[in-house]
C-alpha cells in the first residue's frame, strides 16, 4: 500500500500486461475507488481488466458502501467493460480529472 492506494500488476513471465491502482476509502461515501486501470492494447479482450477487476473487488471486500469507478464520456469500451461486470452509471463529473474532461461515475452495488 503506497499513500493509501493499492497496486495490482498482471504479467505474463517479465512484461507488464495492465495495472490496477485503487484505495479501499475512496471518496463516495465510503466506497471502494478503483483510480486507474489499464491494460496494454495488445493483452485486450484476454480477460485481463476482467481478472483485475475481480481481483479489486476481492481486496475491497470488506469496504462499504460498494465499489466506484470513472471512465471518460468518450470512452465508450470502458463503459460496456463495467457494465458488462455490474456497474451502472450514476453521475456525471465534468472537470473531476482535468479542464475539459468529463467523466462518468459508475457503481456496483454490493450482494
Amino acid at each position: 500500500m503506497q499513500n493509501g492506494y493499492l497496486h495490482l500488476i498482471a504479467k505474463q513471465r517479465d512484461e507488464i500486461l495492465g495495472m490496477a491502482t485503487f484505495s479501499l476509502k475512496g471518496g463516495f461515501g465510503g466506497g471502494a475507488y478503483l483510480e486507474l486501470m489499464i491494460v496494454h492494447q495488445n493483452a485486450r479482450n484476454l480477460g485481463i481488466g476482467a481478472q483485475l477487476l475481480q481481483r479489486y473487488e476481492e481486496y475491497t471486500s470488506e469496504s462499504r458502501g460498494g465499489w466506484f469507478a470513472l471512465t471518460e464520456v468518450t470512452n465508450t469500451g470502458g463503459q460496456r467493460f463495467y457494465k458488462r461486470y455490474g456497474h451502472t452509471v450514476v453521475g456525471t463529473l465534468d472537470g473531476f480529472a482535468g479542464p475539459g474532461r468529463s467523466d462518468l461515475v459508475l457503481f456496483k452495488a454490493r450482494k
